[in-house]
């Protein structure tokens, strides 16, 4: 397997962690807390595809690359929006209330 199949695999599990993080409302450490385990696991005999078996994991290595790239992205986007919102003419919140 190609180190770019390997680190496609990590982006891959980076959004799906991104996804939990901004949908489900959960801390970047509650997502990966989340995400990984899962992956470990084998499958529940309830699970109606507990036969499939997915074609390759993701290794230790493209876990850590893939945990750096959501925490990068989420400290990336809060500093960004800290400073829109500083450069914002509605900086308090009755401002731009009739918008």
């Amino acid at each position: 397997m190609s180190d770019g199949a390997a680190r496609h695999r990590a982006r891959e599990a980076a959004l799906q962690m991104l996804y939990q993080w901004e949908i489900g409302r959960v801390s970047a450490h509650e997502a990966a807390r989340d995400y990984w385990p899962g992956r470990d696991a084998p499958p529940s005999p309830d699970d109606e595809h507990a036969d499939v078996q997915p074609e390759h994991g993701v290794d230790e290595a493209g876990r850590t690359f893939a945990n750096a790239l959501v925490a990068g992205t989420i400290e990336r986007r809060s500093s960004s929006r800290a400073r829109s919102a500083a450069r914002s003419p509605c900086r308090s919140s009755t401002a731009c209330s009739t918008r």
